[in-house]
């Protein structure tokens, strides 16, 4: 309704329109469900930390998503592979789009052209017997930042990886190839012999699925006035 000092006019016509589903959001006619979720606040919660080596993940209160505590892998200065595995996620089929989320810090050393750390995400679906990058593709937002450069001694040298320092930040890849497999996450930092920095830190970890409503179900549009 339009107003001014001589008075006010009749209501405007009503108008509504629909968003189109975001990254990782459920399109119309299905409802969220969470398969699994932790702000890592309970404990270590079957998260498992399978680094070799001397430098492991760690749980930490330094920097946090929310509310105080996520895991923290050090950037240091030396040769180190970093991992940090999740628990075991059943995938359902029929329910797609399946996605996870997470939110991630990091502070990682980084060239002109390349990435001096690398942090990586991989899957696996034969129980941690092997593991596979996800690819670019698969990320939804945040992609990699850049490869992982040779000649430092990096593990995960010539990878594709996220590097350099990002204030936190919300990843979503798409899991739609697992529908029906069980999978594992592992979140893989690599560093080479040169410069330290702070790390990267994981927090909020969530899959999901869309779960088709029943018949009948009443969908209420936003209507903008």
């Amino acid at each position: 309704i339009a107003e001014n000092p001589c008075g006010s006019e009749n209501y405007s016509a009503v108008f509504h329109f629909r968003t189109r589903p975001g990254p990782g959001d459920c399109p119309d006619g299905t409802t969220p469900q969470t398969l699994y979720q932790t702000d890592f606040e309970d404990g270590s919660t079957g998260w498992v930390d399978t680094s070799t080596g001397t430098y492991h993940w760690a749980e930490s209160t330094v920097r946090a998503h929310s509310p105080e505590t996520a895991w923290l892998g050090q950037a240091v200065a030396a040769i180190a592979d970093q991992r940090l595995v999740s628990p075991a996620i059943i995938l359902p089929a029929g329910e797609a789009p399946l996605s996870l989320s997470f939110w991630h810090w990091r502070a990682l050393e980084a060239g002109a052209s390349s990435c001096t750390d690398g942090a990586i995400l991989e899957v696996s679906t034969n129980g941690g017997s092997s593991w596979v990058q996800v690819p670019t593709a698969r990320l939804l937002t945040d992609p990699y930042d850049g490869n992982v450069r040779t000649g430092v001694f990096n593990p995960l040298a010539g990878k594709a990886a996220w590097c350099g320092s990002v204030d936190w930040t919300w990843s979503v890849v798409d899991l739609d190839v697992y529908a029906g497999q069980t999978v594992q996450f592992r979140f893989r930092l690599g560093t080479g012999n040169t410069g330290s920095a702070e790390g990267w830190y994981l927090d909020d970890v969530r899959v999901q699925s869309c779960v088709a409503e029943a018949p009948g179900s009443i969908f209420l549009p936003v209507i903008v006035r």
